[in-house]
C-alpha cells in the first residue's frame, strides 16, 4: 500500500467564482445544488453579519466601526471559520433616509467592507433586514425608513395596557400578535396599501421596490464584473409575517396571495436591473420551521405553496429552537434537530430549490444547572450541523442515510463589540474557537454524497465529550474513531476536472492527523510531496502556516465513487498497514453497496418540530 507524506504549499487557490444552480439526482431523488464555474458542488457555509448594522449605536448602523475594523474583522472570519459565504445585513431606513435619496455616502462604506470580504473569496448575500418592520415603531426593531412610517397612520398603542411593552419586550414575537402597530404595518404592507408621501399616496411595495431597484443597481454599477460575481443574490425580507393571530387558513392564504407574489415581484425588478442570475433567497413565515411555534403563530410547514417559481431561487427558513431559549430544561442530545431539517430538505426539494438556511444557532448562556444543561452550548451546537450534515431512514435508526444533502447556512449572528461584556450583545460570536472552527467540503469534483465531521466537543455543562457518531463499516463490526476528531466524506465524479476541496479548520492537528481515501494513505505532515493527485493548501487570504484553515484538494478525475477519512490520532494509536488496507476495503464494499458507515453511538432523540 502506498504511504506518503502530503506537502503544504502557499500557493493560492483560485477563487470559485460565480455560483449558479444545477441538479443532481440519486436513485430517484431529485436535488438543487450550488455549483461554481468548474461545475463543482459548492457547500456554503458562513455567518450573517454582526446586529451592529441595525441600530445607530455602536457603528452608525455599520457592521463594523470602520475599514480597518472590517478587515481585521473579516479577516478573523476567514481564518477561525474558513467561511464562504456571509448574510450582509442592510436596513431600508439607513439607506432612503430622504424618500427618492440613496445615502450613497452610507453605501459606499458598506462596499469597501465588501470588497474586503470578496478578497477573501467570500460570497455575499445581501440581506434586505427588517424586525418588527421599523425602529420607528418599536426601538428594537429596524427596517422601514421613518418617512414611511409617517404616512402609514398607525395608532400609536403598541401592545396596549392590557398585555404591555415589559411583556412584549421580554417576548420578543409577541409583537406580532398584540402590538398594535406593528400588526397594522405589516397588513399594509403585503396588501400593498397606499402610503402618505411628500408626492402623494403611493402603494408601499411600489415604494420599496423602486428603493430596491436603485440600490441593487448602485451596488452593480459600483463593483468590477469580477467583484460582482462574488454577489450570490438578495434576500428580501428578513423573517415575515402577517400580523396577527395564529390561524391555519389565514397562514395559507397569506402565503400564497401575499408572500410569495411579493418575491415573485422582487424577482422581476432584479430582473430588469442586471441581477437575472443572482439567486434570490425566500423565506417561509418566520414560524415555517420553529418548535412549538404555535402561540406566536401558525407554522406553515410542507406543501402550502401552490404556484412554484422556476429559476434561480433559493429555499430560505430561519430554524431555532426557542423552546429550551425559554422553558424547556431536557438537555440537548443526539438527533433532536433532524425531523426538522428532513422537513426543510423536503420542502426543498418539492419546490426545486437549494437550502440555504439564513438564520439559526443558540444563546450560549444560562443559570443554575437545570438550565446550563439544556442550553448547553456546545450539545445544542453539534445537533444542529449534525443534522445540516446527516439524514437518518427513521428516528430509532443506528445507521445515518447513504445518501445526505448538505444544507447550506449563515449562522446567526459574527458579533464584533469590543467594548462590551453584554451577553446580549455578544451574543453567538461570544464563545471559543473550536465551535466555530468546523470542516465543510467546499467543493466536491462532481455531485457530493454525504458528509460529517465529528468535531471533538465536550459539554458546555460538565466537559464530558460528547460521543454521537462513529464508523462502523460492518454491521456488527468494530465502531471506529467515535472519540476522535473525523472527516468523513463520499462523492461521485461525473466528469468533472476541478478537484474536490476539503476545508480542514485550525482546531484539527495535521501533525497528527492520518488521511485515507479510495487510492491512498497519507500523513498530513509539512513535508514535500510531487506527483500525487493530493496536495495541502492554505486558505485563501492566510498567508502564513500558522494562519487559518487549510484546503485539503484531491484531483481525482476517475469516474465513479470516491472517499475520503481524516482522523486526528492520539499518541497512543498506531495505525499499521494491515489495519488500514482492511478499512479501506470495508468502507469501499460499503459504497458499493450504498450503504452508510456512520453510526450512532447515543441512542438517537429526535424532537417533533
Amino acid at each position: 500500500m502506498k504511504f506518503i507524506t502530503i506537502f503544504l504549499t502557499l500557493i493560492s487557490l483560485a477563487q470559485a467564482g460565480e455560483i449558479s444552480l444545477g441538479w443532481k439526482t440519486f436513485n430517484g431523488k431529485k436535488d438543487r445544488i450550488f455549483i461554481d464555474e468548474d461545475g463543482r458542488e459548492v457547500v456554503l457555509r458562513g455567518w450573517s453579519t454582526t446586529n451592529a448594522a441595525k441600530y445607530v449605536q455602536p457603528y452608525n448602523q455599520l457592521p463594523f466601526k470602520d475599514l480597518e475594523h472590517a478587515k481585521k474583522e473579516l479577516l478573523n472570519l476567514k481564518k477561525i471559520t474558513g467561511s464562504n459565504v456571509i448574510r450582509w445585513l442592510f436596513v431600508w431606513d439607513a439607506l432612503e433616509p430622504e424618500m427618492g435619496k440613496l445615502n450613497t455616502e452610507y453605501l459606499d462604506q458598506h462596499l469597501a467592507m465588501i470588497k474586503e470580504a470578496i478578497k477573501l473569496d467570500i460570497q455575499i448575500i445581501i440581506d434586505f433586514h427588517q424586525d418588527l418592520f421599523s425602529r420607528y415603531i418599536d426601538p428594537v426593531g429596524d427596517g422601514a425608513p421613518k418617512w414611511v412610517v409617517d404616512g402609514m397612520d398607525l395608532p400609536g398603542k403598541g401592545c396596549g395596557k392590557l398585555i404591555g411593552p415589559k411583556i412584549c419586550r421580554a417576548i420578543w414575537g409577541a409583537n406580532y400578535i398584540f402590538n398594535k402597530d406593528v400588526k397594522k404595518a405589516l397588513k399594509m404592507f403585503w396588501k400593498n396599501e397606499d402610503v402618505r408621501t411628500p408626492q402623494g399616496m403611493i402603494p408601499i411595495q411600489s415604494l420599496f421596490f423602486d428603493f430596491s431597484s436603485r440600490f441593487l443597481t448602485y451596488i452593480k454599477n459600483n463593483l468590477t464584473d469580477e467583484e460582482f460575481k462574488n454577489i450570490l443574490g438578495a434576500e428580501p425580507f428578513n423573517e415575515p409575517h402577517y400580523g396577527g393571530a395564529p390561524k391555519r387558513w389565514v397562514t395559507k392564504k397569506w402565503v400564497n396571495n401575499e408572500l410569495w407574489p411579493f418575491y415573485k415581484r422582487f424577482r422581476n425588478v432584479m430582473d430588469d436591473i442586471g441581477w437575472s442570475h443572482k439567486m434570490i433567497l425566500a423565506e417561509p413565515h418566520v414560524m415555517w420551521a420553529s418548535v412549538n411555534a404555535w402561540p406566536l403563530s401558525y407554522p406553515t410547514k410542507l406543501g402550502h405553496l401552490k404556484d412554484i417559481p422556476t429559476g434561480n431561487w433559493v429555499f430560505s427558513p430561519h430554524i431555532y429552537e426557542e423552546t429550551r431559549e425559554v422553558a424547556n430544561l431536557k438537555q440537548p442530545r443526539s438527533g433532536i434537530f433532524f425531523e426538522e431539517y428532513r422537513q426543510a430538505r423536503e420542502e426543498a426539494r418539492r419546490l426545486g430549490m437549494p437550502t440555504l438556511v439564513t438564520e439559526y444557532g443558540f444563546f450560549p448562556v444560562g443559570k443554575g444547572k437545570l438550565q446550563k444543561r439544556s442550553k448547553d452550548y456546545h450539545r445544542m451546537k453539534k445537533a444542529y450541523y449534525q443534522a445540516m450534515e446527516m439524514t437518518i431512514p427513521h428516528k430509532k435508526s443506528k445507521w445515518a442515510n447513504f445518501y445526505a444533502p448538505q444544507v447550506h447556512g449563515t449562522e446567526y449572528a459574527w458579533e464584533n463589540f469590543p467594548d462590551t461584556t453584554d451577553p446580549t450583545r455578544l451574543m453567538w460570536g461570544a464563545v471559543g474557537h473550536d465551535e466555530k472552527s468546523r470542516a465543510y467540503p467546499r467543493a466536491t469534483q462532481g455531485q457530493l454524497i454525504n458528509f460529517f465531521y465529528n468535531d471533538g466537543l465536550r459539554s458546555s455543562y460538565n466537559q464530558k465529550l460528547l460521543e454521537w457518531v462513529g464508523l462502523r463499516p460492518i454491521a456488527n463490526g468494530k465502531v471506529h474513531f467515535s472519540k476522535k476528531k473525523f472527516i468523513f466524506m463520499v462523492w461521485k465524479n461525473n466528469g468533472v476536472n476541478a478537484p474536490t476541496e476539503i476545508y480542514l479548520p485550525r482546531s484539527l492537528n495535521l501533525k497528527k492527523s492520518l488521511l485515507l481515501t479510495d487510492k491512498e494513505t497519507s500523513k498530513l505532515h509539512f513535508s514535500s510531496l510531487k506527483g500525487s493527485t493530493l496536495s495541502l493548501q492554505k486558505d485563501i487570504g492566510m498567508t502564513n502556516p500558522d494562519m487559518g484553515g487549510n484546503i485539503l484538494t484531491i484531483d481525482d478525475q476517475s469516474l465513479g465513487y470516491h472517499f475520503a477519512l481524516i482522523v486526528e490520532y492520539g499518541e497512543e494509536d498506531d495505525f499499521n498497514q494491515a489495519e488500514l488496507l482492511r478499512l479501506r476495503e470495508e468502507i469501499s464494499k460499503s459504497i458499493k453497496e450504498q450503504r452508510s458507515i456512520l453510526y450512532f453511538v447515543e441512542k438517537l432523540r429526535v424532537e417533533k418540530p
